[in-house]
C-alpha cells in the first residue's frame, strides 16, 4: 500500500509497528505527519522515528533548507503521550564517506517509543481499525520507502501478557 503521508490520515491505533525513516519535510509539515503517525500505533506497538541529525554538515551530502533536519529531542513533545513509553531518544553515530572519498562519522536521529497496552481514546472517530486495516505484514512501505505501518495477528495470551 503507498499513501502520500502528507494526505493520508493512518486510523488511530491500527497499526503495531509505525516507522518512519529520513522524511524530508519542512517542521511544520513533518510535525503534523509525525503527531498523525504516533496516533496510528496500536496498544503495546512500537513508534520508530529516524532522520538526519542537524550537526552533521561536515562535507557529507545532507538535504538542505529550512527545518529539513531535526533531534531526536525535538521529538519527545510532539509526540509524547502518558500512554506511551520512550524507549530510545538519542543520536546514533554511523561511518559514511564525504563528497571526496574521505570516511567521517555521521549521526542519526533516533527516537523509539512503546505505545502502553491500554491506550486512552483520542476523541477522533475513527478510534477503531477500520475493517479493511492490514492484519499482516503485506510488504515494506506505505509510501517509497519513507514510512511503513504494519499490524501483524496477535500473539497467544501467554506472550501478549509478556510484553511481547
Amino acid at each position: 500500500m503507498h499513501k502520500d503521508v502528507e494526505a493520508w490520515s493512518p486510523s488511530v491505533a491500527a497499526y503495531d509497528h509505525v516507522t518512519v525513516h529520513f522524511l524530508r519535510l519542512p517542521s511544520k509539515r513533518r510535525e503534523k505527519v509525525f503527531h498523525s503517525f504516533g496516533e496510528a500505533v496500536a496498544p503495546g506497538g512500537t513508534l520508530l522515528i529516524v532522520g538526519h541529525h542537524p550537526p552533521d554538515l561536515n562535507g557529507v551530502k545532507r538535504p538542505s533548507g529550512e527545518g529539513l533536519l531535526f533531534t531526536p529531542e525535538s521529538l519527545t513533545e510532539l509526540v509524547a503521550s502518558s500512554d506511551r513509553e520512550l524507549v530510545a531518544c538519542e543520536a546514533r553515530p554511523r561511518d559514511t564517506k564525504t563528497s571526496d572519498g574521505r570516511l567521517t562519522t555521521v549521526h542519526d536521529s533516533l527516537f523509539r517509543a512503546r505505545q502502553q497496552a491500554e491506550r486512552r481514546s483520542s476523541g477522533r472517530p475513527d478510534d477503531t481499525p477500520q475493517d479493511n486495516a492490514p492484519r499482516a505484514y503485506r510488504g515494506p512501505r506505505l509510501n517509497s520507502n519513507i514510512c511503513s505501518g504494519v499490524r501483524t495477528p496477535p500473539l497467544s495470551a501467554a506472550a501478549s501478557k509478556a510484553g511481547r
